[in-house]
């Protein structure tokens, strides 16, 4: 390339001399500027419409324009650079020239230029013009021009309406538009999902009018009109071009890359910028990985087109977003959040069992396009380290689980359980009958964890009834689905059989947990339990009020066990408990003197305190100090072990004098309940409405 020369730029005069070395370069180009006689540029150097650049009075270039005031722009007729000056800069002075003379008064510059005329194609879309249009040339020959236009930036009264709208604004670049008008289902990026009408309602969209520098390449003009067209469904950033010029400047160092497609992608980059739009869409990692710093240097966040979904739902569901305990433990548990697709990816793929890490993240696509009915949760613990993820998408009549999973750590196995046990509730609470889990990836020993909380394994898939209600077991097969699942005339030959009958429907009652038969025969214990040890064994309601929360390892694990002192009755099993959470001298404890869960009892074991504790150390809360005190500090003292399991909180704690009320309804005496009461099934039953419904 030529150095750059020494030159002056001035408005020709229509008598100067200059004028005369204008129309002999003018007439010397004429095959590619095309015939224009002397008199025209007499008159536009009249109209002041003709700049020039010159050494020492020896031209190097001019540029002659005109004005359309009806549409307000300046369009070029002809750039014209002597041979000697070509490659020396003189080009970019004249258009600066012009661009100075009419930036703050016009909207900007057009022109039109053969497509074959590859040394002027290059200039224009350097200096920044974008090839708006591809039209046939009106000479006889097969030639064709593209549409040039250089915008100033200016706002008309309608971009400047959006430029004030209260909406999000995002600038989606070239392929990110491509893909939306090809309309290609691309479920790994979620980009077919940005166009639906919740998020339309939410945010304007943007192109750069670098975009149509990037149609220009497209050698089908068909498919290139078409693009122009579906750009007219978004609105054009609007920008200073020097400004964004700047900023490209600036880009360059920070995003890697140097083909026509890079530089077009930083372009596009640096007129979103220039344009004060808040997001920047894209699927190329090369703009990606630059997001942190291109955010520290212009305040602008790069994200993927399934990260803006996610940004905007967040925005406007804050509350939903924000993280809770799960299960009363001081774990961060909440929606998933922009950002954070991919460092789930990395982390749940299953490798070993040749999982595609795009099917997996489109899993997660899928689910955080779907803001209607499905939502993804994560568990982290306090160094943000993933403990566990599940997807839930409410179907009319069904939850679907596409995705279960929990990382390999101390906990995953109780985790597990707990996240099954909330999935259960989540759809009783929303009334769906059946919970599916279709994860083709769950680990040997979860499914084992499912088969014991109830599910059944067909085709590929986890399934379970979740009905919380109380019936009697002849209702049974009046629940949909739960022929499809149960052989109803085998379950009703096995009823039949008095002998067993009871044994039976308690073993199918606990397979279809929460569900209650009012008709079997169980035994059913109301039995106190000091509000701590309530809140660490199970009562995750009381741990969420508490500012250390219960510990992950018991109040997540679905058997544990309860100490106690020996007392007259004695506990058959399996039976009912009712945990009756006792008074307080805590003035911060809450569900205290009432019932707050039931569980079942599946062993009761009467022995010296320290034996109790061997057996059964490796479940629940306690240490050897608690026992030790309960014990009288002797280690021989009998005490008494409950191994309970499948317990259900009751959102509703059942206070004393309510308790006492049915008690009294049902023909027992009140109780101040030092010790396990026994009660009848009906009493359990209404206290157990009461638990649930709280009516």
């Amino acid at each position: 390339m030529k150095r750059e020369i020494l030159m002056e730029i001035e408005v020709v005069k229509e008598n100067g001399e200059i004028l005369k070395q204008v129309v002999e370069l003018g007439t010397k180009n004429s095959k590619t500027l095309g015939h224009f006689p002397e008199g025209a540029y007499v008159d536009h150097a009249r109209k002041g419409f003709l700049i020039c650049a010159h050494q020492e009075r020896i031209l190097l270039g001019y540029i002659l324009f005109s004005i359309t005031s009806s549409k307000s722009y300046v369009r070029i007729i002809q750039l014209c650079i002597a041979d000697e000056a070509r490659g020396t800069g003189v080009a970019k002075e004249l258009l600066n020239s012009l661009k100075n003379k009419f930036r703050f008064s016009l909207k900007g510059i057009a022109l039109s230029c053969r497509c074959d005329y590859i040394e002027a194609t290059s200039l224009w879309e350097k200096y920044g013009f974008k090839a708006m249009d591809k039209v046939r040339s009106r000479s006889l020959k097969e030639n064709y021009l593209f549409k040039w236009w250089y915008d100033f930036g200016n706002h008309d009264l309608f971009s400047l309406s959006h430029s004030n709208s209260s909406k999000q604004k995002a600038l989606l670049d070239a392929n990110i538009l491509i893909k939306l008008r090809n309309d290609r289902k691309d479920e790994i990026s979620g980009t077919n999902f940005l166009l639906d009408d919740w998020l339309i309602s939410e945010i304007d969209f943007f192109y750069a009018p670098e975009i149509y520098n990037e149609i220009k390449r497209d050698k089908n003009d068909q498919r290139a009109r078409e693009t122009r067209a579906f750009l007219s469904n978004f609105y054009e950033a609007k920008f200073d071009p020097d400004l964004r010029d700047i900023i490209l400047e600036k880009l360059h160092p920070i995003i890697s890359g140097s083909s026509e497609n890079d530089l077009s992608d930083k372009r596009q980059l640096a007129e979103c910028i220039a344009g004060e739009i808040n997001y920047f869409v894209t699927t190329d990692e090369k703009i990606l990985v630059a997001d942190s710093e291109v955010n520290k240097l212009f305040g602008i966040q790069i994200l993927r087109p399934i990260d803006i979904i996610l940004r905007i739902d967040e925005d406007n569901n804050k509350s939903n977003y924000q993280s809770t305990r799960i299960a009363g433990v001081n774990y961060e548990n909440g929606f998933l959040k922009s950002g954070e697709i991919d460092d789930l990816v990395d982390t749940l793929f299953d490798k070993n069992n040749s999982e595609k890490k795009h099917e997996l993240r489109s899993i997660f696509t899928l689910a955080s396009v779907n803001i209607k009915d499905c939502r993804t949760r994560v568990i982290r613990d306090n160094n943000r380290v993933i403990l566990g993820v599940w997807i839930s998408e409410l179907s009319p009549d069904r939850l679907l689980i596409p995705l279960l999973r929990t990382t390999k750590s101390k906990l995953s196995s109780t985790l597990f359980k707990q996240i099954v046990s909330e999935l259960i509730n989540y759809a009783v609470i929303k009334k769906r009958n059946l919970i599916v889990i279709y994860d083709g990836f769950i680990a040997t020993n979860d499914q084992e964890t499912l088969e014991n909380m109830g599910f059944l394994l067909k085709d590929g898939e986890w399934s379970k009834l979740a009905i919380r209600a109380i019936i009697r077991s002849s209702q049974l097969f009046d629940f949909g689905y739960v022929s499809d699942h149960y052989d109803e005339k085998s379950i009703k030959r096995r009823l039949s059989d008095i002998s067993n009958s009871d044994e039976f429907l308690i073993s199918l009652e606990r397979k279809l947990w929460p569900l209650k038969f009012s008709d079997v025969d169980i035994p059913t214990y109301i039995i106190p339990i000091k509000p701590f040890w309530a809140s660490q064994l199970f009562d995750y309601y009381a741990a969420n009020d508490s500012i250390f929360g219960a510990k992950a390892s018991v109040v997540w694990n679905r058997e544990n066990v309860y100490y106690r002192n020996v007392k007259p009755v004695s506990e058959k099993n399996p039976s009912r408990i009712l945990w009756y959470s006792s008074s307080s001298s805590d003035k911060y404890s809450i569900r205290t003197s009432s019932i707050v869960a039931c569980s079942y009892l599946d062993e009761s074991q009467i022995g010296e305190a320290k034996e109790l504790f061997r057996l059964f150390k490796h479940y629940g809360i306690y240490e050897w100090k608690n026992i030790f005190q309960l014990a009288k500090h002797s280690p021989k003292t009998i005490i008494k072990a409950l191994k309970f399991s499948d317990t259900e909180v009751f959102k509703y704690a059942v206070p004393f004098s309510q308790v006492n009320d049915i008690l009294f309804t049902n023909g027992r005496k009140r109780n101040s309940f030092t010790g396990p009461l026994e009660v009848s099934n009906q009493i359990f039953l209404e206290i157990y409405k009461l638990g649930v419904n709280h009516k």
